[in-house]
């Protein structure tokens, strides 16, 4: 049987995912358990497997219409990206039941984009040296394209 995965957006807020799957449940497709926390919830109130599908963490945030980060004490920098991901890996793995199953990084090549739903310069994996350009552009992974290494 193939699976499904449903994706809604502002997983950490639990009042929007509460209102979503419980409107789902009304229609009889979904069975209902007890649960606390947003990811926790969600997983012990359906039985189902969980996935954080859309994180990023910036490596370069500032700026006159830089936002306000949903988490003001991990720093805006390619190594805190790391510290960023390897946070939700591990709130993920401690889904209660074995329930959460996999983070995904949303988008490793993101670069500004307001309209979409990012202000901040860039949240990618990756780099450039402009210095010899236009005759040489070299490309370089950023220390936190291992994010998922030791995790």
């Amino acid at each position: 049987m193939p699976r499904v995965m449903i994706h809604i957006d502002n997983g950490w807020n639990e009042t929007l995912q509460e209102a979503w799957f419980g409107a789902l449940k009304a229609t009889g497709k979904v069975s209902r358990r007890e649960g606390d926390t947003s990811l926790n919830a969600i997983g012990a109130a359906y039985g189902k497997p969980v996935h954080v599908v859309e994180t990023d963490w910036p490596a370069i945030c500032d700026g006159p219409y830089a936002p306000a980060l949903s988490d003001a004490s991990v720093p805006i920098w390619p190594a805190d990206q790391i510290e960023w991901v390897q946070d939700i890996v591990r709130i993920v793995k401690a889904v209660p039941n074995g329930l959460g199953e996999g983070a995904n990084y949303w988008d490793p090549a993101w670069l500004n984009s307001t309209g979409l739903g990012s202000s901040c310069q860039d949240a990618i994996l990756f780099d450039a040296d402009w210095s010899k350009y236009p005759n040489e552009i070299v490309g370089y992974s950023r220390p936190s394209v291992n994010m998922f290494k030791d995790v």
